[in-house]
């Protein structure tokens, strides 16, 4: 699902009564380019594909043909079941608004929403500093994903407070109890159905899951797997992260294209494993 863009009237009239803002945390959108699904898997000696990430930012068309570019993803091409994740980049209630409506008027009827929750913040700089507030907060449904720049939008969009806050709407992802715990410490926002899937992951892989008291495996002794490590053993897609992405400043008022782009992968796997497992 593709979010159309905002009209030249709207993103005029926004221009005007934002002029103290950076051009770079207006709204634009971004393609992020996902390998097609392949046959092989896991330890068969798949080969690694390119993956784009078309950036456009808002504006008129010739700015727009002058700002796409193109940045490879690396991806082992596995099995992840989509060609483009179109995302919404903002630091704005209104492009969050129209996000959000795009979700409910798309949501599958007679069932429950799922959606990917992750977010992002800035390293502490020093382990007794604070923690730093959550700076993006990224959903992701099907093939539409918003990352949001909490930082520059207030006060708190009151269609993704609604949205998290709807008891029908499942928000998964893998400790995703520590994300809604700091949303609702720093923006005091509360998420009512958080699915954390690090227990089911761990189930399917036969792992033990301390809740549940299951069987101890020798590889599950090594150590706690993480998002990239099940998107790997269940969804058969090899994620590349980057440390220097991970901790790079996540409070800026532009993101670039690495950080987009990661940003995006993480809500997108996040979805993607709650729909195999909740789904099947």
């Amino acid at each position: 699902m593709a979010i159309a863009w905002a009209s030249p009237l709207r993103r005029l009239l926004a221009a005007a009564g934002a002029s103290a803002r950076s051009f770079h945390s207006q709204p634009y959108q971004a393609k992020v380019g996902v390998a097609e699904i392949l046959n092989g898997g896991v330890g068969k000696g798949v080969e690694a594909h390119d993956a784009k990430v078309e950036s456009a930012v808002g504006g008129d068309s010739q700015r727009l043909l002058e700002s796409c570019s193109a940045r490879t993803l690396r991806l082992k091409k596995l099995g992840i079941p989509c060609k483009h994740i179109n995302t919404t980049v903002a630091g704005d209630a209104e492009a969050a608004d129209e996000w959000v409506r795009g979700v409910r008027a798309n949501a599958p009827r007679g069932g429950r929403l799922i959606v990917g929750l992750d977010c992002e913040w800035k390293p502490k700089c020093h382990p007794s500093d604070p923690p730093n507030k959550v700076a993006t907060l990224q959903l992701c449904t099907g093939t539409s994903c918003l990352i949001l720049q909490l930082l520059y939008v207030s006060p708190f969009p009151a269609s993704v407070r609604s949205l998290l806050g709807d008891p029908s709407v499942r928000f998964v992802g893998i400790g995703v109890g520590e994300d809604v715990a700091k949303l609702e410490n720093g923006y005091g926002v509360t998420c009512a159905a958080p699915v954390d899937l690090q227990g089911k992951c761990n189930r399917r892989l036969g792992r033990y899951d301390g809740n549940r008291g299951l069987r101890l495996s020798g590889f599950a002794k090594k150590r706690r797997l993480g998002l990239s490590d099940f998107a790997r053993e269940i969804l058969g897609v090899a994620m590349e992260k980057s440390m220097t992405v991970t901790r790079s400043n996540w409070e800026n008022s532009k993101l670039d294209d690495e950080q987009v782009r990661y940003a995006c992968i993480d809500a997108y796997v996040s979805y993607s494993l709650g729909e195999k497992l909740l789904t099947n």
